[in-house]
């Protein structure tokens, strides 16, 4: 009998239209804009991020982020729980990202920073 490898677990949240909302992370993984554009920060990070809806950002396990709505609607995200990779993997996807000089944690098209 063969078995089910668990690839990814999501799940589809609202960030309200009004104020910024606190969001912990459960698990490593990636947050997805679905509709509209949000701002994100991370705690302990000076930079301010800006997702546009089809692009993400990486995030680790426990990672508190601070989001908001943008032009008065409210906001879907989508968390997809990463796979657990290997340690040797995780250290050749950070020397790519230093390569590139990406900041870490950034996926696919990077974000426009104000």
């Amino acid at each position: 009998m063969q078995t089910i490898k668990r690839i990814s677990t999501s799940f589809t949240f609202e960030v309200p239209s009004s104020g910024a909302t606190r969001w912990k992370a459960p698990a490593a993984g990636q947050l997805h804009a679905c509709r509209a554009r949000i701002w994100l920060t991370r705690e302990g990070d000076l930079t301010d991020y800006w997702l546009d809806a089809g692009h993400s950002l990486e995030i680790t396990r426990g990672q508190t982020l601070w989001m908001g709505a943008e032009g008065g609607e409210p906001v879907y995200l989508q968390f997809v729980m990463a796979e657990s990779r290997s340690p040797r993997l995780q250290a050749a996807l950070q020397t790519m990202r230093r390569a590139l000089r990406l900041p870490a944690g950034t996926s696919g098209a990077l974000m426009g920073r104000r």
